[in-house]
């Protein structure tokens, strides 16, 4: 049965697709409520809201600094080799998620009494705003957190995310553009445009656009670009084909990176939005930067490029490499084979 909302008490969803809680008396500021809405740590934070007096911490609510909340614990993974050691990128978006969980109100959850049915709890309640993504990794950042916390800093005896799975979802950012979207958006923006070389740099390069934005002339050498992935630290390889000298050559670049926005360096954020919106103005909506780098791999895995090949060009590992050239073989043998199926084989 749902539980009855106190008078004055509303929620609404933050920035981070987060339920967020406050209490409000008639026309007066506002008040954040901590803790899971009907939770001992949310009662006491919303009565001592009502009275104007700082929330008493109880047997389950405890300070950030406490050594058994949540929030504790994810300071202690943050200073912890296990993340310093990874890649600036993924100790950001790490970083960000856990950080966010922790402001929504878990900091001060006992994190060894934190169960796999809480982290069902959370997941879901960040996909019911739309952003299914983001829930699933969520969970995958959490899984890496207790992971620690059992195997490293020997803090739980098991992780409350296994047996959590991600939830199953259509759609998505990651659309392959087909070769009637390619053909569009080049005619759209011919060679010596900054599109038609953002366009160039993502489908002949192969590289992620925190890595498309790091590219220059310094890159290549001999006819081979190589840069070691901002996100996996691996390194590509890539024989620059002619086209893409062509559009490199009619330009226009910059001194230290090819793509520049006012004379610098563009930013990746800015880099996204600037090409989405070049998508959206060339009758490609649907199209990412993402996108055309998955388009790539697809072309080479449906003209027999082997895994090797992917793995030297994206930087890949071998079984992300086989997802291609596997579904590319299953497609040649399928169209071999299919005159089998006639009355007269």
């Amino acid at each position: 049965m749902p539980r009855r909302r106190e008078k004055g008490l509303c929620s609404e969803l933050n920035r981070h697709g987060v339920r967020v809680w406050y209490y409000r008396e008639g026309q007066g500021p506002r008040t954040r409520i901590r803790g899971d809405f009907g939770s001992p740590e949310f009662n006491a934070a919303l009565k001592a809201a009502r009275g104007g007096a700082a929330a008493p911490v109880g047997k389950t609510t405890l300070s950030h600094t406490d050594p058994n909340s949540f929030g504790w614990l994810v300071d202690e993974f943050l200073k912890s080799p296990a993340h310093l050691q990874k890649e600036l990128p993924t100790q950001k978006a790490r970083r960000n998620v856990l950080k966010a969980i922790v402001n929504a109100g878990c900091g001060a959850q006992p994190f060894r009494e934190l169960t796999d049915a809480d982290i069902r709890a959370l997941r879901d309640e960040k996909a019911a705003t739309g952003k299914v993504a983001m829930a699933n990794g969520a969970v995958a950042i959490l899984r890496v957190l207790f992971n620690w916390a059992v195997e490293d800093a020997k803090l739980l005896r098991t992780n409350p995310c296994l047996g959590v799975k991600a939830i199953k979802y259509q759609g998505g950012t990651n659309h392959v553009w087909t070769d009637e979207e390619m053909l569009r958006f080049e005619a759209a923006y011919p060679l010596g445009t900054r599109e038609r070389l953002a366009y160039a740099l993502l489908l002949y390069c192969g590289q992620r656009s925190g890595d498309i934005v790091r590219l220059g002339r310094q890159h290549i050498k001999d006819g081979w670009l190589t840069i070691h992935a901002g996100k996996t630290g691996k390194a590509s390889q890539v024989p620059v084909l002619d086209v893409l000298s062509e559009a490199i050559a009619a330009g226009p670049t910059g001194d230290l990176t090819f793509l520049v926005e006012d004379g610098a360096p563009m930013k990746v954020e800015a880099f996204g939005k600037w090409f989405r919106a070049a998508c959206d103005a060339a009758g490609v909506p649907d199209c990412t930067p993402h996108g055309l780098r998955h388009a790539g791999a697809t072309r080479l895995a449906a003209r027999g490029a082997s895994t090797a090949t992917l793995q030297c060009i994206y930087g890949w590992s071998l079984p992300m490499a086989e997802r291609y050239t596997k579904t590319a073989s299953h497609r040649r043998s399928a169209e071999r084979d299919i005159h089998l199926l006639n009355h007269a084989a």
